[in-house]
This record gives C-alpha cells, sequence and structure tokens, in this order.
C-alpha cells in the first residue's frame, strides 16, 4: 500500500510541473528577442548608463505595443507571446483570462505550442473553467502535432483516466513517444510503468534504466527512485554508496526553486 501511494504522489507532482513548464516555456522568437534586450540593462550601472532605467522602461512600453498590435493583427507567435505576459504580469497586469483569450487565438492559428497550452489551461482551470475532456482535446492536438510535452500530457491523461478512459497501455505508449524526444518527465513516467507493471510486465531493470536516465538530466524524483532501486538491489547489484550519492542529489533540490519545482505552476 505504501508503494501505491508514493507512486501515486511521484506521478501527480510529475503531471503538474510538465504543464507548468510547458505553458511557461520561452518557445517563440518574439519573447526570446524581448528577453534578450532587457538584458541589456542588467550591468552595473555608471555615469554613461543612469538614465537607462527610463530608457528600459519606454522601450518595455514599445515592444508590449507592439507585440499588442501584431497580435490584434493575427500573427501567432505575437498572440502566443501576449498570452504569457499576461499569464505571468510580466510588463503587464496578470489576467488569466485574456491570457487564455490570445492562447486560444494562437491556437486558432495552429501554433502547435499554444494548443499545450490550452490543454493545461482546461487541466487547472486557468482563466476558463476546467474542463478535462477538453484538456485532453487540445493535448491529442499537441500530441499529434509532435510535442512532447503533449503526448506526456495525455500519456497521464490516460494514466489517471481525467478526461479519457484510463488505459495504462495507452499511457505506456505516450510516454515513450515523448521519451523518444528525449523528454525527462516521461522517462521518470516509464521507470514507474516497468517498476510497478502499469501497462507493462514489471522489470526492474528497465525501471532502473528509465530511471537512470532522467536523474541524469537533474529529474529530483527520478533520483530518489534511482537511490531506492540502489540501495534495495531491485534491478541492480545492490550499492549503498551510490544510493547515498543519488539520495544526496534529490535532498539538494529541496530549497532550491528548480525547473521541476511544483512552485512553478502558479507562477510560470
Amino acid at each position: 500500500m505504501a508503494k501505491s501511494i508514493k507512486t501515486i504522489t511521484a506521478v501527480t507532482t510529475a503531471l503538474i510541473v510538465t504543464a507548468a513548464n510547458a505553458i511557461a516555456s520561452p518557445l517563440a522568437t518574439e519573447q526570446q528577442s524581448t528577453e534578450a534586450k532587457a538584458d541589456q540593462f542588467q550591468s552595473a550601472p555608471t555615469q554613461s548608463t543612469l538614465s537607462r532605467p527610463t530608457a528600459q522602461s519606454t522601450a518595455q512600453a514599445a515592444l508590449l505595443r507592439h507585440l499588442v498590435h501584431a497580435a490584434s493583427n493575427g500573427d501567432a507567435v505575437s498572440q502566443y507571446n501576449l498570452a504569457i505576459r499576461y499569464s505571468q504580469g510580466r510588463d503587464i497586469e496578470q489576467d488569466w483570462k485574456k491570457a487564455f483569450y490570445w492562447f486560444h487565438q494562437a491556437a486558432r492559428n495552429d501554433l502547435k505550442h499554444a494548443y499545450q497550452a490550452m490543454g493545461s489551461a482546461y487541466f487547472y482551470g486557468l482563466g476558463v473553467a476546467q474542463n478535462y475532456p477538453l484538456s485532453v482535446h487540445w493535448f491529442k492536438k499537441a500530441a499529434q502535432h509532435g510535442l512532447p510535452e503533449g503526448q506526456y500530457s495525455l500519456g497521464l491523461a490516460h494514466y489517471y483516466g481525467l478526461g479519457v478512459e484510463q488505459d495504462y497501455k495507452k499511457a505506456l505508449y505516450r510516454f515513450q513517444q515523448a521519451a523518444e524526444q528525449d523528454f525527462p518527465a516521461a522517462y521518470f513516467s516509464l521507470g514507474i510503468s516497468y517498476q510497478h507493471g502499469f501497462g507493462v510486465e514489471s522489470n526492474d531493470q528497465q525501471a532502473y534504466a528509465w530511471y537512470q536516465k532522467a536523474a541524469l538530466q537533474g529529474h529530483k524524483e527520478a533520483q530518489h527512485s534511482l537511490a531506492t532501486l540502489l540501495e534495495n538491489g531491485y534491478g541492480v547489484e545492490k550499492d549503498l554508496a551510490l544510493a547515498d550519492y543519488w539520495y544526496q542529489q534529490a535532498a539538494s533540490q529541496d530549497n532550491l526553486s528548480e525547473r521541476f519545482s511544483v512552485s512553478e505552476v502558479i507562477g510560470f
């Protein structure tokens, strides 16, 4: 029973984090350009740069006006980036309903990353009423367009039966799709599937291999799971020293703002 509780907790954390990261990812060119320009104002002030705070504010306002204009004229990338700004409250008042509106506009213009954002918005009820079937609809579109975030999110929907019939084999298939694109959370979920026999015959050696791939990319829960297998000799020769190393790696992330942090769900 305890093992099942740990499994549910771990995979739930992975779902929360993955959807949050998918919305927050700076995937569009305009957003990256905006951040690059903002970086120009990060150096220590000198006599020649004392006026930069005003210049920065003016530049940001100009960029925002340009973004709004382009989004209003149907540019999908600008619509997506404007939605990101509204979701983050960056240079504009945070407004989830407006964020959802612009994500939807970008999705209507077939921007694949907006499909994932729409799925996550419906999954968490961000700017719109929570609706699991609609979240699955958008995750499926993202998956069909090759996004590993969409493939993984769809796998988790099948795993839990949220908005779709619970089916561990379909979940496993989607996890494998995302893993083929080097998606760390998918490695972790494949490890869980093989360790506990969800959608596939239980195989501790395979579980160890998938946990290791995720752990090497900094996935905290995978590091802890890997340590547990090493400590008990499941699927691998028992190695207490190496188990202790991975326990320490996982513990070192407890108080850090990592890319797998659950806090990113709210703050993006």
